[in-house]
């Protein structure tokens, strides 16, 4: 099999929807650096076989106002209904494989839609009915500041997440909890004891790479990412690999 990859890109407070006003309630308009035009001339934002939160940026008090955010997960149509900002960001704590749009429920001034801070990979189905089998899955996080920062963690279920929206979870099966290194780019191996599991800090310019093998006790796994900091630059890049004889 060969590995499948999923990359996860700093968040972008314009990616759904660039800076806007509305006179009155209204859709905004989806012109933000990940809109796509489809079938029919139909504009959607999709976030690539990852799901993420959502957020509001304005430096205006926009808190009087309710921003509905419409998409799909795994398939399925979701929604989130939120204030709007107050001089900052907010985020929907649902999250989108799709935003298909957002609504205010009156007029907005100055306010962009862009990809959160947390979220996960697509899920990736693991074959534990192979006789000989492995499972490899590793994270590699390239920084580009000093101050970069970002949480994840491996998660498994033995649930169908096909049919159960809200499968049980199991975190890191595998761990290997992470420390602050001096130099990514050549500690990550010797520094880091365990990762899949808790805050995995970036404190130089480099990359990480770790990896892992996991028990057969599992049919999906997926990488979450559950905060990042807001200076966060750099890319987490997940990979599953599926080995073994079937």
């Amino acid at each position: 099999m060969k590995p499948i990859v999923f990359a996860w890109p700093p968040a972008s407070t314009t990616f759904v929807a660039a800076s806007q006003n509305t006179a009155s309630a209204g859709a905004l308009i989806l012109n933000g650096a990940g809109s796509n035009i489809g079938n029919g001339g139909l504009v959607s934002v999709p976030f690539w076989n990852v799901n993420r939160t959502v957020s509001l940026t304005s430096v205006n008090n926009l808190s009087g106002v309710t921003f509905t955010v419409t998409g799909t997960l795994n398939g399925q149509t979701v929604s989130a209904s939120l204030a709007g900002p107050n001089n900052n960001t907010v985020y929907t704590t649902q999250t989108f494989n799709t935003v298909t749009g957002v609504s205010v429920s009156g007029a907005v001034t100055a306010v962009s839609v862009g990809s959160g801070t947390t979220g996960s990979t697509n899920w990736v189905r693991y074959n534990h009915y192979a006789t000989v089998k492995g499972f490899a899955v590793q994270v590699q996080v390239t920084a580009a500041t000093m101050d970069n920062t970002i949480t994840y963690e491996l998660q498994t279920t033995m649930d169908n997440v096909e049919v159960v929206a809200s499968p049980a979870l199991t975190i890191g099966a595998v761990v290997r909890n992470a420390t602050a290194v001096a130099d990514p780019t050549t500690d990550a191996q010797t520094a880091w004891t365990t990762i899949m599991n808790g805050a995995d800090p970036i404190t130089a310019a480099g990359t990480l790479v770790a990896s892992d093998f996991l028990p057969n006790v599992f049919q999906y796994a997926r990488i979450a990412i559950t905060a990042q900091s807001a200076t966060f630059a750099g890319q987490l890049n997940a990979s599953f690999m599926q080995q073994g004889v079937t």
